[in-house]
This record gives structure tokens, sequence and C-alpha cells, in this order.
């Protein structure tokens, strides 16, 4: 393993000091292995930093040792150097070690005699001062970093960043030295930019053991360990979730996204989760997501009168169920437990309620998404009426209104005058999208989701949403009613 040391001298700059420690720990190569052993070395175990000090666990002598020596800026550039820092550093150099200097820290470097002769360069707001001190030293304030072999010098803070990047190039390729720098990468940019073949890429991503997702035309890859972070991340939360909410279905996607620490573009998060739904880790239900092994399940009383009201509901009559008020007399069962039933039942995903105390079941509404879209597809113009929805349900006008009016506000369909048409980007809001019926949807395609009717959906103003998963802040424009 490479051993990389960080100088840390009295009054380091904190900035420069955790860009080295933290660009090179993060490497890992395949298998997860660290590429670096970061060691930080101090001129004392207790070193003054700024507002605070820093433990350096490593004394002095052990930088003679490193295979790379990085030397952080100092915030006195001006201050003399003791011998014995020195007399170290010129001891790691003479052992074959390479010495890369961020900021500042070129003025150390110089005071070894290392850089005479060599072109370097420092914080430009320091240029002068060094030309004046070490005359010898061919100095180039106008570059982010020098690179002169087994010495390297670098600008001022985050141009230390770049040099550490580049340092990890050197030593491990572009690829990962990308993902380094991203947390992720899209290789296709990144082989054409670079000028990669497609047997290079194929290599790095089988010697850097990557994985990658299809995201639409584009492939994201992540290195085994961030995969492995974005893996745990994922399932801790929503276990918590599911610990706090037990009785939800799930946690919509964007806001499980959101919830993580890492920040993942939106089509490739989709793509992750798909392939933590092929393992098995988790489920994908529609517009939610949950952990495979969570179930919510009714108290006993509920489950029984759940069974004797799915059917009143289901198969034939699924298009025009009873209301409440029905079912309640027609069981002899209190219309408000029948309400309170139902309120459950759609925050389980189980049910929708189409119009005031009117629920539909989820499969039924996935059934009628399915039709909308057939009317799409078989439609000339690629638009349908109320009456052809209606035709096709076999159902009373008012129902079929209310049912394209409850699509409407979900952004299911749009709607213009009498016409209406699908809208793609909201197909899988009750259940999986049409396309997944027939091919496998490219991950990534189409937006995200809309957010009402989520389990996890509150209104922008502060309101409540109702079961129906809208309230008077969520809805579009006031349009005419189909007559």
């Amino acid at each position: 393993m490479h051993k990389l040391a960080v100088l840390a001298l009295h009054g380091v700059v904190p900035l420069d000091l955790g860009i080295a420690c933290d660009a090179f720990g993060r490497v890992r190569l395949s298998g997860g292995r660290m590429a670096y052993r970061v060691l930080v070395c101090g001129e004392a175990r207790r070193v003054r930093s700024g507002a605070f000090d820093v433990h350096a666990p490593c004394a002095l002598e052990k930088i003679a040792g490193a295979d790379t020596l990085i030397i952080p800026g100092i915030e006195d550039a001006a201050r003399a150097i003791p011998d014995a820092v020195l007399t170290a550093i010129r001891r790691a150099w003479s052992r074959g070690a390479r010495i890369a200097s961020i900021c500042s820290g070129a003025f150390v470097l110089a005071q070894t005699g290392l850089l005479d002769g060599r072109r370097a360069t420092t914080h430009w707001m320091g240029a002068a001062a060094f030309a004046r001190r070490f005359p010898k030293v061919r100095l180039d304030p106008n570059v982010l970093f020098v690179d002169e072999g087994r010495i390297v010098t670098s600008a001022g803070a985050t141009a230390g960043l770049d040099m550490c990047l580049h340092l990890v190039r050197r030593d491990h390729g572009q690829a990962i030295a990308a993902l380094l720098a991203l947390g992720h990468v899209e290789l296709t940019r990144f082989s054409r930019d670079r000028g990669l073949s497609a047997s290079t890429v194929e290599w790095i991503v089988k010697d850097l053991g990557l994985v990658c997702f299809a995201v639409g035309d584009q492939t994201i890859a992540l290195s085994p360990a961030d995969w492995l972070q974005v893996k745990r991340a994922v399932t801790a939360t929503l276990q918590n979730y599911h610990t706090e909410n037990p009785d939800l279905a799930g946690i919509g996607l964007e806001r499980l996204r959101l919830e993580l620490a890492r920040r993942i573009p939106a089509p490739a998060f989709r793509a992750m989760l798909q392939s933590l739904a092929r393992s098995g880790d988790i489920s994908l239900d529609g517009a939610w997501v949950r952990l495979r092994s969570h179930e919510v399940r009714l108290a006993a009383e509920d489950e029984k009168l759940w069974q004797m009201i799915r059917p009143l509901i289901g198969v034939s009559e699924r298009f025009r169920p009873p209301r409440v008020r029905d079912i309640g007399g027609v069981l002899n069962v209190p219309e408000t437990r029948v309400r309170r039933l139902f309120k459950l039942l759609s925050r389980m995903g189980k049910t929708d309620e189409i119009a005031h105390d009117h629920f539909f079941l989820r499969s039924t509404v996935t059934e009628m998404v399915a039709i909308a879209v057939d009317l799409v597809e078989t439609t000339p113009g690629g638009q349908f009426t109320a009456g052809q929805f209606r035709d096709r349900l076999d159902n009373g006008r008012k129902v079929a209104i209310q049912i394209l009016e409850f699509f409407d506000r979900h952004g299911v369909t749009l709607r213009r005058g009498d016409l209406r048409r699908t809208n793609k980007h909201r197909l899988d809001l009750f259940g999986a999208s049409v396309d997944e019926r027939t091919t496998p949807v490219q991950a990534g395609q189409g937006r995200e989701s809309s957010p009402v009717g989520r389990s996890d959906f509150k209104s922008v103003k502060g309101r409540e949403p109702v079961f129906g998963g809208f309230d008077s802040h969520s809805l579009p424009p006031p349009s005419r009613s189909v007559r």
C-alpha cells in the first residue's frame, strides 16, 4: 500500500490539511481496498491551527519512510522552519519520496533547497514575497499546479485539490480520480472527453470493480465502496421510516433521495433503486419505496371488515363501486367505521378516493390508467373524450367524469377543452408505468412522478392533504367541466 504522509506544522491551514487527508483517504481499489495509507505527521503531537489545535497521531520522523509527502500551507509563510523539519523533508527526498506542497507550503519546501532551479507555484498573494525570498526558484504564479516529476507544487486553496486529484490520476488512472472528485462518473461522457476506446473503458470498469447503472443512453459508475455506502444509507433510511410510520406503505422516491447525505441525480437514483429491487433488498410499489420485508397489516377487526367490503368494490363492480353510505347500509356497519377503514387503506396504497366517499381499489385505478393510455394509442390524434372513456368502462357519465377529474388533478391526464391525453411522466403514480408492462423501462426516462397522493406528501401551504391525495393548494388552474 502506498504510504502517504501529511506534514502538520504549527499554523497549518486547516483547509489544506483536510484536502490532503480526504482526497487520498477516500481512494479505493478493486474489492474496496484502500489505495493510500494516510499518516498525519506533526511538528509536535499537538499542533496549533487557527481557531483550534490538531492532534497529530504520528511523529515527525515518520515522514522519512513515506512514498509521498504532502506539505499543506501555513498561515505565516514568512516563518523560519525548524532545522529538524527541514532535515526530515530532505531525508524523505533522499529515500525516494515524492513531495508535493499546497498553497504556502511551497515556502516550507523552498527552505529545504529542493526547489532551487525548478519551476514551482504558490498562492498568488504570496508570489511576490516568494520570488524575493527564493530567487533560485523559477516561480510561475499563473497556474493551478506545477508537476516536476517527484516534486509538485500547487497554488492556493482548492487548487490543492486539483493537484491531489492529479497525483491520484498519475498513480491509479483517470477513472478512479474522476470517481474521487464526483462520487460517481458518467462513463459515456467520460470516455468521449478523453478519447478512450470501448475496450479501454471495459478494462477500467473491470480492473476497478466499478458498479454501473444504465440511465437512458448513459452509464453511471460508482466505486464498490460508494455503492455499498448508498445501499446501506437507503436501507437504513427505509428502516427508520417504517419504524416511525408502520401503517404507511412506503416513502416517496424523491423524499428518499433527499433524505440521503449523498446527493445523487434523480435518474441515476431511480436506476439504483431498480437494481436494489431486482436484488430483493427493496420493493418499488408505484411511486413508493419500501423494504421487501415491510408489510402493513390491518387490525384483526379491520381485516375482517375489509374482507367483507372488498368483494363489493371489486370484480364486476370495480368500475362502479358503491359509496361509503351504501356499503355501510349493505353490511349494517356505521358509515364512520367504513370511512375510517377506507382512509387507512388509502394510506396503505390499497384504495384511492376518486370522489368524496367514493373509493376504488388501487388495482382498478391502475387498470383505468391503462385504459386511458390505450385510448390515446388507438384514437386518431392521440386524444379521447369523456364519452369514449365512459364507454370503455361501461359506466355512467357522472362517475366517468369524476374519475377523469381525479386523473387531471394528479397529472395523469392533461385536459384541453373536451379532449384529454395521458402524461407519460405520471403513469407510474398508481402502479407500474404502462411501458413496464411490455418492455423494461430504461432508467431515468421521464421526470419524477408527482408527489401528490404519496403517503409522505405534505401541502406546501402547511395543510394536511385529504386522503384523495390533493388539497386546494395543489390543484391545477380550474377548467370547464366536460359536458
